[in-house]
Parts: C-alpha cells; structure tokens; sequence
C-alpha cells in the first residue's frame, strides 16, 4: 500500500508542478506581453492622419488598420464611459485608455501624443490601448 501512496504522490507532485509551470509561462510570457511592443511605433500627426483618410480611405485603412501609432494632436474632450476613459483630439479622433493606463493630469486643449492600436471598424476610427 505504501508503494501505491507513493505513486500517486508522484503524479499528483508532477501534475502540480506542469500546470504551475504552464500558468507561469502564460502569464509571464504572453499575458502581461499584451499591451507591450517590441517595435516601435509609426509616427503621424493626427493632420497627415487625416488627410490621407480623406485622400483614399481604403488605402489608409490597409495602411493603418491594427498598426502601432504614435498621434500627436490637440485633446478636446476627456469622458470616461464606465470601463475605460476615451480622449477625443482634435476635431473626432477618439483614444481608449484602460483606468490603469490614463495619465491624471491632462487638460482640454492641450497638445498630447498618445501611442496605441490604431482601428477602423467603420464607424469609428481611432487608438485602442493607449497610452501617453
């Protein structure tokens, strides 16, 4: 009886000790990688942004879409709708901060440059996971 307590002590102490180990490797190796970028980001001002959208919009789109920007442009509302605060430059260019992520001190007006995940689904167009 010794011996079978021993065997599953074995496999219960292996079983353990893959499942810590495969949490660990997806928490430190993808999960908290999520909101970082190895490369750096494009940069544009939210004017040269505009206006290659008002040239060809299916062109910016595919040059644009799911790309990590760097935007420069002027904040001209800061609201934060229940799950993250949204900060809209200059004239309708919306950033999607999460709480932990948004700089406290910003004032209307001011001139910011902002980095994240640039979107377009259409109806609105912007950066998701900002950050300053």
């Amino acid at each position: 009886m010794e011996v079978f307590n021993l065997d599953i002590m074995l496999v219960t102490a292996l079983f353990i000790a893959v499942a810590l180990g495969v949490f660990f490797f997806i928490y430190f190796f993808v999960y908290r990688r999520l909101d970082k970028f190895d490369e750096r980001p494009l940069e544009i001002s939210l004017e040269q942004l505009t206006y290659e959208y008002s040239s060809n919009k299916d062109l910016a789109r595919q040059k644009f879409n799911n790309k990590f920007l760097e935007v420069t442009g002027k904040i001209s509302q800061i609201t934060y709708n229940g799950e993250e605060y949204v900060m809209t430059l200059y004239p309708d260019f919306n950033c999607y901060f999460k709480y932990a992520n948004f700089p406290i001190v910003l004032l209307e007006g001011e001139i910011i440059t902002v980095k994240g995940i640039f979107f377009d689904n259409g109806n609105l167009r912007g950066l998701k996971r900002c950050s300053v």
